[in-house]
């Protein structure tokens, strides 16, 4: 087997264990929110949890980034992590408004 052939092996196996991996930890996230009582949407590795009080979203996106951190051992991307009203947020393309709005 040459070299390149050896190393598309390895970057296969690589892919499946990331893949294997991160499905792991999303069902270990979906299980915890769903423990929490939390109203949550995910895909893959994007996430929206809604809560009713901006003191409540500030005290979940602490609990829910300790476990991210700490429990999965993930990153948590900070920059794209905020605590909002849901239309003033998109997700995978798409944002929320009520009528009254438009």
């Amino acid at each position: 087997m040459d070299w390149s052939a050896r190393a598309w092996k390895e970057l296969r196996k690589e892919a499946r264990f990331r893949h294997c991996s991160v499905t792991s930890c999303s069902t270990n996230l979906d299980r915890e929110l769903e423990n929490r009582g939390h109203r949550f949407v995910r895909y893959a590795d994007d996430c929206n949890i809604y809560v009713r009080s901006e003191r409540a979203g500030q005290r979940v996106m602490e609990s829910i980034s300790h476990f991210i951190t700490q429990k999965l051992k993930l990153k948590v991307n900070e920059a794209k992590s905020a605590v909002a009203r849901p239309q003033e947020r998109k997700f995978l393309g798409f944002q929320l408004y009520s009528r009254s709005e438009h």
